[in-house]
């Protein structure tokens, strides 16, 4: 009983270290190899560093580096072989960065076809045009939010690398030039432009991203306000453009230009409508796109109609203070001070305390100094009457 049980202990210790011993091979006997091929001139690229990025669920766990050699081949060994293990190809080749697809080894130990494709690189952007380009507005308040696609072409079997620009570090490959007055610049993720690579500049935006041979669609949003119902919208065509188009919100504006075309029924993008204008040729770079808006709705705004309300009441008050407060001395030094000479029954009480109170209210500031003076005076002088008239009477 005893030595059956020895048995099965150790047959079970056995079978584990047979599982750990595998586990071993598979994650440590991997190797990639292949080769690095420019498709410019189709030969193989000698002695170019290649570096490999290991990948383990999604997250870099490190790199290694080797070089090619004569033929352009490549190799890397004891690679770990499990399936949430990624790996990538890396060159940087004639200022051009170049990367392979995702590698995995999909349950074998060797991946021996991989091939890393590089190009010849220009600085001559003579290939490079835009094959369509939309220019997508829509409105919030007073600004006109408008974003920017265009599908860029290279036509040539070379990558383009920019040049230098006076004043910049980094060549510049693409520029926008953008309408005067723009602000919010952005440049929405994985659509053609990095935060890295762009240059804001007052007239618009730079790119320092290579454009290697093929497509390369760019995306980017920005804004523009407007203070009434027209807008004049300016803005320079960069590139030999094959199909230019613009898309205005369908809800009473009018637009026009001297290069599109209005077409007669509006289309539908993402559930809302929209007047479509569309230029009936192909457009040269440094054409001036132009766009007469009108009918635009003009947004006040609560906070700017209170605004300009409190602004017209200061001025109004301010303006009329000064009369109110010569009127009110003027009531009070006349017209209160009069009723005793309006109702003919003067005493000499009364009018010492007229003069009095004239003499309070021209020191408080609320009488002219004129004006107390002539009052004061006509009081004395009813007074003075007042006493005469007591003489003769005894």
């Amino acid at each position: 009983m005893r030595m059956k049980k020895s048995l099965t202990v150790l047959f079970f210790l056995l079978l584990a270290m047979g599982q750990n011993m595998a586990l071993a091979v598979d994650s440590g006997k991997g190797y990639i190899e292949g080769k690095v091929i420019s498709k410019t001139i189709g030969k193989a690229v000698p002695d170019q560093e290649v570096i490999l990025y290991k990948y383990l669920d999604r997250k870099e766990e490190g790199k290694e580096s080797t070089k090619t050699d004569a033929e352009g081949n490549f190799r890397f060994e004891n690679l770990p072989t499990q399936p949430n293990y990624i790996y990538a190809l890396y060159a940087k080749y004639q200022e051009a960065e170049y990367w392979s697809d995702a590698i995995t080894f999909k349950g074998k130990t060797a991946v021996e076809d991989a091939r890393l494709t590089v190009y010849e690189s220009t600085s001559s952007p003579e290939n490079l045009k835009v094959k369509l380009h939309h220019i997508i507005f829509n409105i919030q308040g007073n600004f006109l939010l408008i974003k920017e696609i265009l599908l860029f072409y290279n036509e040539g079997d070379r990558t383009y690398v920019g040049e230098k620009r006076e004043g910049e570090d980094k060549k510049i490959t693409l520029s926008f030039s953008l309408p005067e007055g723009f602000s919010n610049p952005d440049y929405p993720q994985g659509q053609g432009l990095m935060p890295c690579c762009v240059i804001p500049t007052e007239r618009g935006l730079l790119d320092t991203m290579v454009v290697k041979p093929g497509p390369r669609q760019v995306v980017f949003t920005y804004r523009l306000r407007y203070d009434s119902s027209k807008y004049l919208f300016r803005r320079l065509i960069d590139y030999d453009t094959d199909s230019l188009d613009v898309l205005i919100p369908a809800v009473g504006i009018k637009a026009s230009s001297q290069i599109l075309s209005l077409v007669p029924s509006p289309i539908k993008l993402e559930g809302k409508k929209y007047l479509y204008l569309k230029a009936q040729k192909a457009i040269k770079a440094g054409t001036p796109l132009t766009l007469e808006l009108s009918n635009l709705p003009v947004a006040q705004g609560f906070f700017k109609v209170m605004v300009y309300s409190l602004i017209a009441i200061i001025i109004l008050v301010g303006f009329a203070y000064p009369f109110f407060r010569k009127g009110k001395a003027k009531k009070d030094g006349k017209e209160k001070i009069g009723d005793d000479k309006k109702t003919g029954k003067d005493s000499k009480e009364d009018l010492l305390s007229a003069i009095a109170k004239l003499d309070d209210q021209f020191r408080d500031g609320k009488i002219s100094e004129k004006d107390y003076r002539n009052l004061r005076k006509e009081k004395k002088e009813r007074l003075m009457k007042l006493y005469k008239d007591g003489k003769r009477n005894l």
